[in-house]
């Protein structure tokens, strides 16, 4: 699997910084298929994944102690094997913020967000609920909360 890019800036150079963002649906069934490989693969200075369905202490071993990303967050939610996000990086944020600053108690534990602070930008990695039924879901509080 060839996953390398020969992107461009508009004025011709190399991409400096790349950026990855992966919905895995559960990160022990992709690694039992080979999905911690990516990470060799696209090197990426920053990986977000969601739906990760598992907490810190039942990581795969794939996914601890990664030599090339020192600095990794998870956010899990209260319910074992639900919805889930991380956050690997190569450099390490300013800051890191974990779930909604305020009005954001119910959707905190449900592990659906991480914002890693760099030197001249934010990182937000959410996942959003399934809006499938109407909107049904997302007048929880999604609609209009702020960060």
């Amino acid at each position: 699997m060839d996953l390398s890019s020969q992107a461009k800036t508009g004025e011709g150079k190399p991409w400096n910084l790349k950026l990855s963002s992966w919905n895995v649906d559960g990160l022990r069934a992709c690694c039992a298929k080979g999905g911690a490989e990516y990470l060799s693969h696209e090197l990426p200075d920053v990986l977000c994944l969601q739906e990760t369905k598992v907490k810190e202490e039942k990581l795969p071993e794939e996914m601890k102690d990664l030599a090339d990303y020192p600095h990794c967050y998870w956010l899990a939610a209260e319910k074992d094997g639900y919805s889930s996000v991380g956050l690997l990086s190569k450099t390490e944020p300013l800051s890191v913020q974990f779930g909604f600053k305020e009005d954001g108690e119910e959707h905190n534990k449900e592990g659906r967000m991480i914002t890693a602070e760099f030197d001249t930008f934010y990182l937000v990695t959410t996942y959003v609920p399934n809006a499938g039924r109407g909107w049904l879901h997302l007048t929880r509080g999604w609609i209009g909360t702020r960060g």
